[in-house]
């Protein structure tokens, strides 16, 4: 049976993201392998140097993006703790000028699924330098990471360079 890319329905995939680390910051022969079943899924390639800081980047934007979200399914009535930081910071003279942030940042977005799914691929990422100590800020991101919907996939050659960590 030949891989094929998971779908929600016929438009959208499961991972509307999929994000390739590695530490050349481009796609390699091990993504060039399996590139092209990905057809649906924006592909993105981030060098290892930039993850922690695109991780971050990309939490606050999930937060923002479901808080607009909520916001939205709750008829503009009920905004979370997000959403009304938002609100405040942005002084709204009316609710028009408020749809109209609201459509424009989801526009930017240019996400199509709610909620956003992305799928981090850390490629080679064994004795990784970001993963040696589980104190470290990585390793600490990577645990909560599924509360912003990324499913984290560590590629390795040998189980053997693997931490027990």
């Amino acid at each position: 049976m030949a891989a094929q890319q998971q779908e929600l329905d016929e438009k959208n995939p499961f991972y509307e993201l999929v994000v390739i680390c590695s530490t050349s910051g481009q796609f390699d022969q091990t993504v060039n392998s399996f590139k092209d079943i990905i057809k649906k899924s924006k592909l993105v390639c981030i060098k290892d140097t930039e993850l922690l800081d695109w991780i971050k980047k990309y939490q606050r934007r999930v937060l923002k993006y479901n808080a607009i979200n909520e916001y939205i399914n709750s008829k503009f009535k009920d905004p979370n703790e997000e959403m009304q930081r938002i609100l405040e910071k942005k002084h709204f003279r009316n609710k028009q000028k408020e749809i109209e942030y609201i459509s424009k940042k989801l526009q930017s977005y240019d996400w199509k699924t709610y909620p956003h799914r992305c799928l981090l691929i850390l490629d080679d990422f064994a004795s990784h330098p970001l993963l040696k100590n589980r104190e470290q800020d990585m390793c600490r991101i990577l645990k909560k990471l599924r509360h912003f919907n990324i499913s984290v996939v560590i590629c390795v050659q040998t189980a053997k360079s693997l931490s027990k960590d």
